[in-house]
């Protein structure tokens, strides 16, 4: 679960940071997804809620308005 938890981390400060680049936005994606996987698998009863679904689609932001 520290694993996971490590992989929000990363990825939020990918995304967070002060300049963009297509490096970082690979890094969020990457660490995102592998975030939500590994929650779905330690939390089969739980879905996917919507701010979580709306994760996947923020590289495409970041790409469009970086």
């Amino acid at each position: 679960m520290l694993n996971n938890y490590i992989d929000l981390v990363v990825a939020t400060k990918a995304a967070t940071m002060r300049i963009i680049t297509p490096a970082r936005i690979q890094e969020y994606h990457a660490f995102m997804h592998r975030y939500l996987t590994d929650a779905q698998r330690l939390y089969p009863h739980h879905g996917m809620s919507p701010n979580q679904h709306l994760c996947l689609h923020l590289p495409h932001l970041l790409q469009d308005f970086g």
